[in-house]
């Protein structure tokens, strides 16, 4: 065996024991749940993306969009429709002005893998979605609790 050769084999190793690892532990993590499984390599959306929209769907994936209950208060409510406020509610809300988000873009969202698509431009559009809902939902939520 030559030196490469062996120094590819330790390479492997050590990747695949890594990635165990990686694994296991993510799976009983709650941030982690949507991309426990998936490979250890860096996704395609954060080459392909700004690194403004790369950490939307980064946040989307591990439920870290700035919502109460992503961050432990489970009883916090949509502002908009009253239900319960979820990453995924963000998706599903109708009382937003701004619109474009489905059920179809979140679970593509959250794939083991990431966003899987040739178009990312479409992911693209996506993340500015998201950051405009967000952003009208603090703005919102400002508003009710300065006028009631």
């Amino acid at each position: 065996m030559t030196v490469n050769q062996w120094r590819r084999l330790v390479q492997k190793k050590v990747n695949d024991t890594v990635n165990k690892e990686i694994m296991e532990e993510s799976s009983q993590k709650t941030k982690l749940h949507n991309i426990s499984g998936a490979n250890a390599e860096l996704k395609n959306y954060l080459k392909e993306l700004t690194w403004e929209k790369s950490r939307t769907v980064f946040e989307v994936r591990t439920n870290m969009l700035k919502l109460n209950s992503n961050y432990g208060q489970r009883d916090e409510k949509c502002y908009i429709r009253g239900k319960q406020e979820t990453t995924r509610h963000i998706f599903e809300c109708e009382g937003n002005t701004v619109k474009g988000l489905t059920l179809e873009k979140y679970k593509q969202m959250i794939g083991k893998e990431g966003p899987q698509t040739d178009d990312m431009n479409s992911v693209s559009q996506s993340a500015e979605i998201i950051r405009k809902k967000m952003e009208e939902r603090s703005k919102i939520k400002m508003i009710l609790n300065k006028y009631g």
